[in-house]
């Protein structure tokens, strides 16, 4: 079940890989030859410490950096394919959800069907942009502008436009960020649901407690590198959490689920 207390559609798993993604600004290495593969189904966080490559590799990723290496979903190169056809197979929800212009949510939800419009221009199948909305729970804001809403609302509007592009594979920039508590778990949770229904989401993400309870993979950056990839318990481990982030966390588990929090700096 999603945040929002519906259940999320299913999706055909897609299959990731990236291969050498290497990126150099200025003399400075920012990725470093990172590979991995992973599949529809999973939540993989990408965690580290400020600075190591995080957004930087997801934009590499979806060629909005000029890098080298190779993305390939269901064993096609993202970068043969044409704009359209590359947008309809990642979904790529940034950092920031702050809007300018008086938008009404249903529009802005809207515009995630852009990759699937004809050359009139016709987005069509409001039927799709009703469902992101309602999984995102939103659709009781359709009709607001978006620069009335709260932070909160505005990190589920872009949700649902992302949503709404109905793509496999979703690539989410710390899409938590200056969420209240409450709205970081539903994001979570809704992100998680996702996933178990098929859709790959990778997520740039800070909280390792949020990390913990929901990813089912973690992948560890440090130096443009992956250092470390597995699930949350086998890679969270006291001294990785001591050379990567320079902290000792506290562990347990309550109603059957993980419980990981950051105690003290080292």
């Amino acid at each position: 079940m999603s945040g929002a207390g519906l259940a999320v559609p299913a999706m055909r798993p897609a299959a990731l890989g990236v291969e050498g993604m290497t990126l150099r600004v200025g003399g400075r290495t920012i990725l470093d030859d990172v590979s991995f593969r992973a599949a529809g189904g999973e939540l993989v966080a990408l965690v580290g410490p400020n600075g190591v490559g995080k957004t930087s590799l997801l934009k590499a990723m979806l060629g909005l950096v000029p890098a080298s290496g190779r993305v390939m979903v269901d064993g096609r190169d993202l970068a043969t394919r044409s704009r359209r056809d590359r947008a309809r197979a990642v979904g790529y929800l940034p950092q920031g959800h702050e809007s300018h212009w008086p938008l009404k949510v249903r529009d802005i939800v809207t515009l995630g069907r852009f990759p699937h419009g004809g050359k009139t221009g016709d987005v069509g199948n409001g039927d799709v942009v009703a469902r992101a909305m309602a999984v995102a729970g939103v659709s009781d804001l359709a009709d607001r502008p978006v620069t009335r809403l709260s932070g909160g609302e505005q990190a589920r509007v872009a949700l649902a436009r992302a949503l709404a592009v109905e793509a496999p594979v979703l690539f989410a920039d710390e899409p938590i960020a200056a969420l209240d508590p409450r709205y970081q778990l539903v994001i979570m949770q809704l992100l998680r649901d996702l996933s178990h229904a098929g859709r790959l989401v990778v997520a740039v993400l800070h909280d390792l407690a949020l990390v913990s309870r929901f990813a089912d993979r973690v992948l560890v950056m440090q130096a443009g590198r992956i250092v470390a990839d597995g699930a949350p318990d086998a890679v969270l481990d006291d001294a990785l959490l001591a050379d990567v982030f320079g902290i000792v966390a506290r562990r347990g588990e309550l109603d059957g689920e993980r419980v990981f929090l950051p105690w003290r700096a080292v």
